[in-house]
């Protein structure tokens, strides 16, 4: 909590250091009497004119030019921003249709070999079935100990 009154005392001693006549006495503040007819002035109206006899013109100026150089800064960021988003946009354009069709090449190579290896299963089991002893003597003497039996299911 204490850090958060702390950064507040910061920033208004920053606006204080750039506005001084915002934060100077306000003894020459002309505040209408309580006893003025209230009808002659609206509230906000008697407001604005507080608030304009306490604003240093150079303090307006100022502020505006700060507010002016802003936009400007926001307007080149936005300018920037849209050049890369329509730079993205055309090579997301162009890249699309190239990884629409690699993307189906690679699910069709996929579905290939997968049916390659089911032929190469079925063909592992149908030559272990006909021919189980040299079957089993060359997966040993191919694999060693380590059967590889369970890939053709049995």
């Amino acid at each position: 909590m204490a850090d958060a009154e702390d950064q507040g005392d910061g920033e208004v001693k920053e606006l204080s250091s750039s506005f001084p006549s915002l934060f100077a006495s306000t003894s020459s503040t002309e505040v209408p009497p309580k006893d003025q007819d209230l009808n002659d002035s609206s509230a906000s109206e008697i407001f604005c004119r507080s608030v304009v006899n306490i604003l240093d013109k150079d303090d307006v100026d100022s502020a505006i030019k700060i507010q002016r150089d802003m936009i400007s800064r926001v307007e080149r960021a936005n300018a920037v921003i849209e050049n890369f988003n329509r730079v993205g946009k055309r090579q997301y354009e162009d890249f699309l249709p190239k990884f629409r069709e690699h993307t189906n090449l690679i699910i069709e190579m996929k579905k290939d070999l997968d049916n390659v290896f089911k032929r190469i299963r079925i063909l592992k089991r149908k030559i272990a079935s006909q021919h189980k002893e040299a079957y089993e003597a060359a997966e040993y003497k191919i694999y060693g100990e380590a059967s590889f039996s369970e890939d053709i299911g049995e």
